[in-house]
């Protein structure tokens, strides 16, 4: 069993055993690499605050954003933190693609904390994933973070 935990602003401590067949992770981004890491549930890393949405592709990130803001006009406040922003980097994950002032993370938290929103959003990531690779033949690298919870498996 594979537990994955985001990175609270405030960390959450729980008890974990250490047992072999079951790891507990948390996503943190890290400001060195510029990339998102899976560090122990207990470990001290506790910033940036880190959530799965902050871990994606930046690339199709930013154009599933695009996406809603242009399909439902309720989500045209996203224009404030869409624009200006672009990149081709395939590698750069959505957090540092954004690199979102404080008052754009509330506007992106209040986007995603409404209701079936993620779910949505994830749901067209996947088939803006799908197009890009199929249509456009740009392939979205699996990020190394996902590599580790894939090999805990194998």
């Amino acid at each position: 069993m594979f537990l994955l935990s985001d990175t609270d602003r405030e960390l959450v401590h729980y008890q974990v055993n250490n047992i072999e067949k079951i790891k507990c992770k948390r996503i943190i981004n890290d400001p060195v690499t510029s990339a998102t890491t899976l560090v122990d549930i207990n470990s001290n890393k506790v910033s940036p605050p880190t959530e799965i949405e902050n871990c994606l592709n930046g690339f199709i990130f930013l154009r599933t954003l695009t996406v809603f803001m242009h399909k439902y006009p309720e989500f045209e406040y996203l224009d404030d933190i869409v624009a200006g922003k672009t990149t081709d980097d395939m590698n750069l994950n959505s957090f540092y693609t954004m690199d979102l002032r404080p008052r754009e993370e509330a506007i992106l938290d209040k986007f995603f904390n409404t209701e079936g929103i993620k779910y949505e959003f994830a749901k067209r990531y996947i088939r803006l994933v799908n197009y890009f690779v199929e249509k456009k033949g740009k392939v979205t690298p699996t990020p190394s973070w996902i590599e580790e919870i894939k090999h805990f498996f194998e």
